[in-house]
């Protein structure tokens, strides 16, 4: 394969081998990073590294990890020593990350951690380009008016860039008039977006679908991704082992806000039936009963859904979602409830939270699927965000998980992550 004209990136970083080095991360790890000027067709190209490595190097394919035509998870275990290899292929880039170090002490979620990072960030800088100027007067005077519209009322997201993961500057209100600033483009993630500028003078980006002109869109909406497939529920989404001992004395009914049993009853009804025999309703019933957790709701900032604290064994909802659908607010209490059942079994938030979230938002979108039965209507943001979420696991499993875990800016202050 000759791709062309690009740009290579590559960094190796190494620490010395001491008892204290191999026993609290890698020793090693390196990225390389391409990306290429013109468009590239990958067909079979992570195909061919997979069997270079396994035929040439001793690698294998890390069992239940993600290994398909866009990302390759590969292990190799000499002597107690273990070295991970993740492949991405996003759009024009390869972005590939290795790690070295002690089995049992370097594992596969951290190098998608730190691959998702690296993603993430080349996404903005790379893929999409740097920040778009503010347009000048002049510029502005010779843009077009508009409105925004077709959201239901929700209003529509002004990003920094044309991405749906970039940084939020505001919710521009149904019927608000813009200045559309040129032609569209297609963004990283797929969609068409539009430059435009507020009434109050402020520069971004928006989905072209929720621009107006007197006569509709702007430009015709795109056709609604495909539902995603049914996900079927990895083993370790659930416990495969009883939370607490079947002999344990069953906790006195928590405090539990009626607001939230319609949610419950959902999940309590979900039948889907998992690797252990179980179903999946009754699994977050056992795991309501016997850990005594409250649930609670009060006003939280709008982008976020609840949170568990294990210190008071409480779960909080915000209570913004009130005006959701059930079946979203149901989503919501099974990813708090995966922080509970986590709890239970003795996890340590702190030391794993990445992969404590990422096995929490698995559950949210089995759960958000599973009651959608495939895509929400779209009426509101968040079913608008739960079915993006829904989509892109479908189509990326988990190195897209980890990437929109370590990408948010919430989880980056949560799991104290340090991002350039």
């Amino acid at each position: 394969m000759d791709p062309g004209p690009g740009v290579l990136y590559s960094v190796l970083l190494e620490r010395p081998i001491t008892p204290e080095s191999v026993s609290t991360g890698p020793v090693m790890v390196g990225q390389f990073i391409g990306r290429f000027d013109g468009p590239v067709a990958y067909d079979g190209f992570l195909d061919e590294i997979r069997r270079r490595a396994i035929e040439q190097e001793g690698f294998e394919m890390v069992p239940g990890a993600p290994n398909d035509g866009g990302t390759a998870s590969l292990q190799k275990v000499e002597e107690g020593i273990v070295t991970f290899e993740v492949g991405f292929i996003k759009r024009d880039m390869v972005i590939f990350t290795r790690a070295l170090g002690r089995k049992g002490v370097v594992s596969l979620p951290s190098v998608l951690t730190l691959a998702g990072v690296s993603s993430a960030r080349y996404d903005q800088v790379l893929a999409v380009g740097p920040t778009p100027a503010a347009p000048t007067e002049s510029a502005s005077a010779h843009g077009r008016s508009a409105r925004i519209g077709n959201t239901g009322g929700s209003g529509a997201n002004l990003r920094t860039l044309p991405h749906s993961t970039s940084e939020l500057l505001m919710v521009v209100n149904d019927g608000d008039t813009i200045i559309v600033l040129g032609a569209p483009e297609q963004g990283s993630d797929g969609r068409k977006w539009h430059n435009v500028k507020t009434g109050d003078g402020v520069v971004g980006w928006v989905v072209s679908e929720y621009v107006m002109s007197d006569q509709g869109p702007v430009v015709a909406a795109a056709p609604s991704p495909p539902p995603p497939p049914a996900t079927p529920a990895p083993a370790a989404l659930v416990p495969t082992r009883t939370p607490v001992p079947p002999t344990a004395t069953p906790k006195p009914a928590a405090a539990i806000d009626n607001r939230l049993a319609q949610a419950l009853r959902l999940l309590y009804g979900i039948r889907k039936t998992l690797a252990n025999g179980t179903t999946l309703g009754d699994v977050f019933r056992y795991t309501v009963e016997s850990s005594g957790v409250s649930m609670n709701m009060k006003s939280l900032e709008p982008q976020v859904g609840g949170y568990f604290q294990g210190r008071t064994n409480s779960i909080t909802v915000n209570s913004q979602v009130l005006n959701e659908d059930s079946r979203t607010v149901a989503s919501i209490l099974a990813h708090e409830l995966t922080h509970v059942m986590q709890f239970m079994q003795g996890e340590n938030p702190s030391r794993a939270c990445v992969e404590s979230e990422v096995a929490a938002f698995r559950v949210q979108i089995i759960v958000w699927v599973t009651l959608y039965n495939g895509p929400a209507p779209g009426r509101t943001l968040r079913e608008r965000l739960g079915n993006d979420q829904a989509y892109y696991y479908a189509t990326e499993g988990d190195p897209w998980l980890y990437k929109y875990v370590v990408d948010t800016e919430g989880y980056q202050d949560q799991c104290r992550l340090w991002v350039p």
